[in-house]
């Protein structure tokens, strides 16, 4: 239920930034571009804010299984089919 415009805004209030950080965090995990490409089509960000997103999504996973397995099964279903 979020935008495209808000996932690449300035806005940091937890309503945008916890899905515009597992955005970040697939696109990394899903897609073979540069860190600087990503942080490009985020709004500009640097690189280190797309690495810093993605680690905490990737902490995240690791301590709590059921944010886990939706992400996965989320994962799963944007993967390209083989």
């Amino acid at each position: 239920g979020i935008s495209r415009r808000d996932l690449i805004s300035e806005r940091r209030d937890t309503k945008v930034v916890m899905p515009r950080h597992i955005a970040i965090y697939l696109c990394r995990h899903l897609t073979l571009r540069s860190l600087v490409f990503i942080g490009r089509r985020f709004g500009k960000r640097d690189h280190t804010t797309i690495l810093s997103a993605s680690r905490k999504i990737e902490k995240l996973r690791g301590a709590d299984p059921e944010f886990d397995a939706k992400l996965t099964e989320f994962t799963t279903a944007l993967a390209p089919q083989q």
